[in-house]
């Protein structure tokens, strides 16, 4: 059984909410993206250090000392909450 309830919403709230609405669905499309870009980030970063393990095995220095020291540069900030499933 359901109960039916009408609720009438004036110009100003519709409005309000509309623009509300806007707000955060252009804010889930820029975090999307920034998350995607951290994704490719580290696609590329995984895929640079798999090529430089691979030519120090064939070289045979296993010197990964300033390949390291540059991916331990790269610092990517993601917001918290960022990596959740909410």
């Amino acid at each position: 059984m359901f109960i039916s309830v009408s609720v009438m919403y004036t110009p100003r709230t519709i409005t309000e909410l509309e623009a509300q609405l806007d707000y955060e669905r252009l804010r889930r499309e820029k975090l999307e993206a920034q998350l995607d870009q951290y994704r490719r980030d580290m696609a590329d970063l995984s895929y640079r250090l798999q090529a430089q393990t691979i030519d120090d095995n064939e070289v045979g220095t296993g010197d990964q000392a300033p390949f390291t020291a540059a991916i331990y540069s790269c610092h990517l900030q993601l917001p918290l909450g960022l990596l959740t499933d909410d």
